[in-house]
This record gives C-alpha cells, structure tokens and sequence, in this order.
C-alpha cells in the first residue's frame, strides 16, 4: 500500500477560481480528490492552503478509513 509521502509526492491537477466569498474569494481544488480545497485572500494563500494543510488532511483522512486514492491526471489522459 502507497502512504502519505508517496501522494504528497506527486504533481496534482489544480484548479483556481473565485468565488463570492468577501474575505477569502480564491478557491483552489485538486481535481482528482474530491472535497479536497482551500480558501485564501489571494491565489497564493489558496493555492498554499491546498498543498499544505488541505492536502494532508485529506490524504490521512483517506488513508485511515482505506478509500482508494486516485493517481494524478496525465497529460496523455486528454484528448
């Protein structure tokens, strides 16, 4: 079995948006994991959130109840 060193060793597909929110209006998500986001006033503080503390917490989470993680997308997944 894969742990936690091995996914946060890989290169996620990420996603930036902004949302409505006035105090935190940047949103970033990895595409493959789903629920896993952070907020943050800026790109960077989202984006840092995401690889960080979200990222983690999502990857244990996952890991202690055994729900299959999904590898990163590839570019040769796309057509």
């Amino acid at each position: 079995m894969k742990d936690k060193a091995y996914y946060l060793g890989l290169k996620w597909s990420l996603s930036l948006t902004p949302s409505d929110d006035p105090v935190e209006p940047w949103t970033a998500r990895i595409a493959e994991l789903p629920g896993c986001m952070s907020h943050g006033a800026t790109p960077s503080e989202a984006i840092d959130g995401l690889l960080g503390e979200a990222l983690d917490a999502w990857l244990e989470a996952s890991l202690a109840v055994g729900t299959p993680i999904p590898e990163p997308l590839r570019i040769e997944d796309f057509k």
